[in-house]
């Protein structure tokens, strides 16, 4: 199986630090044991030498006294510097005990503590002798035994402090070989990080380098002279890439949103095509006898006279006939919109007259109605009966939306649009419930209606008149605090179509 260059990398970086990792245990156990090495030298081999030498001397300071005893006539200071030397013994006898000792060395002491014990006794009897007035049989005895015994103490004295001295150049040379393996332990761990540290560079520059170099190249040959400053050779090759691929990214999502754009307007187009020649086809048919129906209902209602409950069933009649004129011509204005009269108009004027319009269907919603004040807005270039049109239609969505003791809000200002031209926007602001996300979505498409009694073309005819007039139609917002509805109508030039 191929493994990717990801895999690759990730196993020689997992390498590289278990590497390091193992190559630190190691060095800190090796540490911890040439430490326990090195106090064990300190605090149980080397006391263990020192009092082997302190026991040594001790019986080296007695091995005069005794011969000066005699020779001096048997004083008996001598015999008292005796008993000292011999406590000495004695103590540095018992600091051997005390020591830390290999089996060879507690051996040994059990010989110098026997072969000693019998070299006390033969010097108290060769004290005793001399002492009891027989100095030749002393010195004889001191020559043929006591020197002997003193002898074969010392040398087993000897052989105990050689024994230590022994051990503790054991106890050196084991540190010395944890040294070596330590050393040897960290100098494979070095070249094993070595080579990997190799082998992940090389994957480096010749895996990922040197295709992204190639990658930056191709990319620079495409991008043209638009991105060489900011992707130049100043930047590191990441950076470069990033730059092409944030500019590829921008250039996908220019294009998508295009695209989705070009879609709708597609699906839109269909639809429109559709409803015109259904409209075309149909409004005639059904707009005439509607007016037959109409004229006869005038007529009935004239002779029926004062008949209260007849008349409410026939202006329940003239209401729905009334309500089937407006669906028929929404229809025939969807499928041929009158042609646009384009002029100099006061916006200021057109809205304030809309508002007028309105403001009867306003206080029977309940709702409060207020206006903006245009003053220093330039003329925009409209028709101003479509205009209102589509104002009207807004206004009545909001009152529609807005419950009673709310309130809708029409602002007006000068604003420049994305490409830079001066238009004035009126926006249509209302207290009402918002509208959720799927609603949003589909509010310019036509049959879309959340009402019970909408054709779901009022909002679609509206961005039409408005793309006929180089404008737009734009729902700002539809939170749950209310709605708000931007119409963008383009100024009229003078001079530069930018604000400044």
């Amino acid at each position: 199986m191929r493994l990717r260059l990801s895999t690759k990398i990730a196993a020689l970086i997992v390498a590289m630090v278990a590497t390091s990792a193992v190559s630190s245990l190691l060095a800190m156990l090796s540490v911890w044991q040439i430490t326990g090495e090195e106090e064990r030298l300190v605090h149980e081999i080397l006391p263990a030498i020192h009092a082997a030498e302190d026991l040594e001397i001790a019986l080296l300071d007695q091995k005069g006294l005794t011969a000066s005893f005699m020779v001096e006539g048997g004083d008996r200071r001598w015999l008292h510097e005796l008993r000292m030397k011999k406590g000495d013994f004695d103590e540095a006898l018992g600091q051997v005990r005390r020591s830390v000792l290999t089996a060879e060395g507690e051996a040994i002491l059990r010989k110098i503590e026997a072969a000693y014990r019998g070299y006390c006794e033969e010097r108290d009897r060769t004290v005793a002798l001399y002492e009891a007035g027989e100095a030749e049989k002393a010195r004889a005895r001191r020559q043929d035994h006591l020197v002997p015994r003193f002898y074969e103490t010392h040398a087993l004295c000897k052989d105990l402090r050689e024994a230590s001295r022994r051990h503790a150049e054991a106890g050196e040379a084991n540190v010395h070989r944890v040294m070596r393996r330590a050393a040897w332990t960290l100098g494979l761990a070095a070249g094993t990080a070595i080579l990997l540290g190799g082998l992940l560079l090389w994957l480096f520059f010749f895996r990922i380098l040197l295709p992204l170099r190639r990658m930056v190249a191709d990319a620079a040959s495409q991008a043209g002279e638009g991105l060489g400053g900011a992707a130049g050779p100043g930047r590191d090759e990441p950076a470069a890439v990033g730059i092409y691929l944030r500019t590829l990214m921008s250039d996908v999502t220019d294009a998508r949103s295009v695209l989705d754009q070009s879609r709708r307007r597609l699906q839109i187009a269909e639809k429109l095509a559709a409803v015109g020649k259904l409209a075309a086809s149909v409004a005639h048919e059904i707009r005439n006898p509607l007016t037959a129906i109409r004229m006869w209902l005038f007529s009935i209602q004239q002779s029926v006279g004062k008949d209260e409950q007849m008349g409410r069933k026939l202006a329940i009649v003239f209401q729905e006939i009334t309500r089937l004129d407006d669906i028929i011509r929404s229809f025939l204005e969807f499928s041929r919109p009158p042609a646009i009269k384009l002029g100099a108009h006061d916006v200021g004027a057109l809205v304030a007259n809309t508002l007028d319009l309105f403001s009867q269907r306003a206080q029977q919603s309940g709702v409060r109605l207020l206006g903006p004040a245009s003053d220093g807005l330039p003329p925009v270039l409209a028709d101003p009966e479509q205009l209102k049109q589509v104002l009207v239609n807004l206004l009545s969505n909001a009152a529609d939306a807005t419950p009673r003791g709310g309130e809708i809000r029409v602002t007006t200002s000068c604003e420049p649009d994305p490409k830079g031209r001066r238009m004035v926007v009126v926006r249509v602001c209302d207290t009402g419930p918002g509208m959720p996300e799927e609603v949003r979505q589909r509010i310019f498409e036509p049959f879309h209606s959340t009402k019970d009694t909408g054709t779901g073309l009022g909002l679609c005819i509206a961005a039409a008149i408005m793309a006929r007039h180089e404008g737009r139609l734009i729902l700002e917002s539809a939170a749950p605090g209310g709605t708000s509805f931007a119409v963008w109508i383009p100024a009229v030039r003078e001079g530069p179509e930018t604000i400044r």
